[in-house]
């Protein structure tokens, strides 16, 4: 396809006009409908993916896929009781599709629906036991429920399973600095640098685990790291300067 030559080169516009031009003559193609829908959501035209895969889901209404693209497309605009009505559906489709449940779970724990959520990422991980995604999340609902030994637990699974998410590393570093397990948190968070070297939100979690490891030249250092990201300067200026009094 001509299209995906264009894609390759980076030229999405050119890639969705002569997208564009295979549709029109093949206007029942589930297949065009669904690259072309991938195109606009690269080129940030989220309206144009929702009414691509809508029409899709038109001629295909069983297809447990479409419908679960359909709720991230809906994700994207925020539209979260349209996405979360289409992921439902795609499980009444097909009870197994783990990946749906995931992305269920995920969206009512950004929504605070945290028991929802919780019960809808177990269901992806009684699926598929070696889902890293769904267990990194799991500890996020974990922790903010307060069950924090059940949030390591997990953020440590997550890691097992996938050695290179710094995110979950990240994370596993802040859950045991909550609970006071500074060496574990020192250890998580150095993974989390080993694999992304100026990701501010470990460096902010070494600080902390040094500081209270009563390593002050160590932990400064970490918080000058994190401030260089203009989200994490307010708080880690607040603890250079509380180690600077001596605090």
């Amino acid at each position: 396809l001509l299209g995906r030559v264009y894609e390759i080169l980076g030229r999405i516009d050119r890639a969705i006009e002569e997208m564009n031009i295979l549709i029109k003559k093949e206007p029942k193609s589930v297949n065009l409908m669904i690259y072309l829908a991938r195109l606009y959501s690269m080129n940030a035209q989220p309206e144009e993916t929702i009414r691509l895969i809508k029409d899709a889901v038109k001629i295909d209404q069983e297809n447990d896929t479409l419908y679960h693209s359909l709720a991230l497309a809906y994700i994207s605009v925020g539209q979260y009781d349209q996405a979360i009505d289409k992921m439902q559906k795609a499980i009444s489709i097909n009870g197994n599709y783990y990946q749906a449940y995931y992305s269920l779970g995920s969206l009512y724990l950004s929504e605070g629906k945290l028991i929802k959520a919780q019960d809808a990422l177990k269901s992806a991980l009684l699926l598929n036991s070696t889902y890293a995604k769904a267990y990194g999340a799991l500890g996020a609902v974990e922790q903010r429920l307060g069950n924090i030994i059940e949030s390591i637990k997990n953020y440590k699974k997550a890691v097992e399973l996938d050695s290179k998410s710094y995110d979950n590393h990240y994370r596993l570093s802040s859950i045991y600095n909550i609970n006071k397990q500074y060496e574990a948190a020192k250890k998580a968070a150095k993974e989390s640098l080993n694999i992304k070297r100026n990701y501010a939100p470990a460096h902010f979690e070494l600080g902390i685990a040094e500081k209270s490891l009563g390593n002050k030249v160590a932990a400064i250092a970490s918080f000058e790291n994190a401030k260089k990201d203009r989200k994490w300067r307010e708080s880690a200026e607040y603890e250079i300067d509380l180690l600077s009094k001596g605090l």
